[in-house]
């Protein structure tokens, strides 16, 4: 138990200190919200399923960019590592 305690000290810490960085006026609520209110924000928006919806929007998003990346990153890699002048003009 007192290691799970120890391995989520840090956590713990860091939720704290953004709750009082936030509470105590150090940094403007629009930039850092409270915790306990993004929190909520959060249960909100997984209730009325637009978390789920918005959250599968950003994957597929991320895996089309994933796609694209690799489909031009490999062979352009391949290529600069095979000619030269490809190389010099990429570096």
């Amino acid at each position: 138990m007192r290691s799970a305690v120890v391995r989520a000290s840090p956590l713990l810490l860091l939720a704290i200190a953004w709750e009082a960085a936030a509470r105590s006026g150090v940094a403007p609520g629009l930039a850092l919200p409270p915790l306990s209110e993004v929190a909520a924000a959060w249960g909100r928006l997984l209730r009325g399923g637009d978390l789920w919806a918005n959250g599968a929007a950003s994957l597929a998003r991320l895996a089309a960019g994933l796609g694209l990346a690799i489909l031009l990153g490999a062979p352009l890699g391949v290529l600069m590592a095979w000619w030269r002048p490809l190389r010099i003009l990429v570096k």
